[in-house]
C-alpha cells in the first residue's frame, strides 16, 4: 500500500477530525497514512468536498520516473503533467496598486511636454547667447571660396519676458574698401567666441578650413547646422528654406520678404526642439 501525505490550510475543524480517522497528525495541518488507492481516492473526495475557502494539497507513492505524484485543490500552484512527470506551474500574479490612480498626466510630465514641444529655457540658463549667421560665398579657381557677404544676428535669452531677443546686428559686404581678409576678422571680432548657427555649415567649415590651412592657425568655433536638426525632426520632400519655415509655422511670404534672413534664421532656430536641447546641454 502507498504512503499518503496530505496537507490543509484553512479548511474547517470538522475535516481535520475526520481526517483523523483514516490518518495521523505529525504536525498542524500535516496528514499521513498507508492506505489502498481506492481509499485514497474516495478521502481525497471527501476533501475537496469539505475545504471550502481553504486549500489541499496529496502527495503519495507512485510507479513513474519521479516515484511519487502530487494533486493540490484551491492553491496557487497548479499541477501539470509532461509525459507522465508531474510538474509544479506558479501563474504569475498582478500586483494590485496599493493606491488609486488619477486619469492624466501629472504636473510635472505637463512641464515636461511643454518644455519638449515649445523650446522653453530652464530659469538657470539666463545667460544663453548664440548667434544666427547668414554667409554668402563665391567659388573661384581651384575650388576656392571668397567671401561675398556675412550677415549675422546675436540672440539672447531675456528673464524677464521669458523668451528670446534679437541683439546687435551687423553685417558687410566685400569690396573696393572692405577686404575680404578685413571683413572675416570683423565677423570672428562680432562673434566673440559664441555659437554659430547657420542653416548649412557646408560652405562655412569649408571656408574655416581654407583659412587656417592658409593662415596656419586654428579657428575655434562651435557651429550649429539648423539643416541636420530638421531632418531629424521633419519628413520633408523639399528641405529648402523656405519649405522649411512653411513647416515650422514661421509666417507667410509677405512676412518671410519684410524680413532679413537671419531673422528668419533666428525664429527657427528657436522652434527647433532638437537644436534647442542641445544648446542647452552644451551651456550647462
Amino acid at each position: 500500500m502507498p504512503l499518503t501525505v496530505m496537507t490543509l490550510k484553512k479548511v474547517p475543524g470538522s475535516l481535520r477530525g475526520d481526517l483523523t480517522k483514516w490518518m495521523q497528525e505529525i504536525a498542524t495541518g500535516v496528514y499521513i497514512g498507508n492506505f489502498n488507492s481506492k481509499v485514497r481516492e474516495k478521502l481525497w473526495e471527501r476533501v475537496k468536498a469539505n475545504v471550502k475557502d481553504g486549500e489541499a494539497t496529496m502527495s503519495y507513492a507512485y510507479r513513474n520516473e519521479i516515484g511519487y505524484r502530487f494533486e493540490t485543490w484551491k492553491t496557487s500552484q497548479k499541477v501539470i503533467d509532461v509525459d507522465g512527470i508531474p510538474f509544479v506551474y506558479i501563474p504569475l500574479q498582478e500586483q494590485e496598486p496599493t493606491h488609486s490612480l488619477k486619469a492624466g498626466f501629472s504636473k510635472a510630465a505637463m512641464f515636461h511636454q511643454v518644455r519638449k514641444f515649445q523650446g522653453k529655457i530652464p530659469v538657470g540658463h539666463k545667460n544663453l547667447v548664440f548667434i544666427v549667421a547668414d554667409c554668402r560665398f563665391q567659388e573661384k579657381e581651384a575650388k576656392e571660396l571668397h567671401i561675398q557677404e556675412i550677415e549675422a544676428l546675436i540672440i539672447k535669452w531675456q528673464p524677464e519676458r521669458k523668451a528670446f531677443v534679437c541683439g546687435e546686428q551687423w553685417k558687410e559686404k566685400v569690396g573696393a574698401e572692405n577686404k575680404e581678409g578685413d571683413v572675416w576678422k570683423k565677423f570672428l571680432r562680432f562673434t566673440k567666441k559664441e555659437p554659430i548657427v547657420v542653416y548649412d555649415d557646408g560652405q562655412l567649415m569649408n571656408y574655416m578650413k581654407q583659412e587656417e590651412k592658409a593662415r596656419r592657425e586654428t579657428i575655434i568655433r562651435t557651429m550649429y547646422s539648423l539643416e541636420k536638426y530638421v531632418k531629424r525632426e521633419k519628413v520633408l520632400m523639399d528641405y529648402s528654406l523656405k519649405n522649411v519655415c512653411k513647416a515650422y509655422g514661421i509666417g507667410d511670404k509677405t512676412e518671410q520678404r519684410s524680413k532679413t534672413k537671419v531673422e528668419i534664421l533666428s525664429e527657427l532656430a528657436t522652434k527647433v526642439n532638437g537644436f534647442m536641447k542641445r544648446l542647452e546641454k552644451e551651456k550647462a
